[in-house]
């Protein structure tokens, strides 16, 4: 994870009043402006997305809220080697939450 985000993770968690459009979507689009990383940001489509959010959602702080309360139980990453299926996996270079890491070679297992 680059050292921003990480930064912005571990900063005090602020949160807007949930009732108010305008704070929400502001809130949305500050939040993922920084999984964007060095790539272009672009703000108005994502205020876009964020306020249709806002406007098809009963309860706003429960939405924004209630996931982060699950327990996602146990990791999926040990089982990935069980998948038979044809997979193709696409992932960026730039992505500040999810570095590409090294190929490893058949038999390494992540730490």
């Amino acid at each position: 994870m680059s050292e921003q985000l990480q930064a912005y993770l571990a900063g005090p968690a602020s949160t807007p009043d949930w009732t108010d459009r305008s704070a929400v979507v502001d809130y949305i689009v500050e939040d993922e402006r920084q999984f964007a990383g060095s790539l272009r940001f672009d703000e108005s489509h994502v205020r876009e997305i964020a306020g249709r959010v806002f406007d098809r959602t009963n309860d706003m702080a429960a939405s924004m809220t209630n996931p982060w309360l699950i327990e996602a139980g146990d990791s999926v990453r040990p089982r990935l080697g069980q998948v038979s299926a044809s997979t193709l996996v696409i992932h960026g270079t730039a992505d500040p939450a999810v570095p590409i890491r090294p190929r490893r070679s058949a038999g390494e297992r992540d730490s």
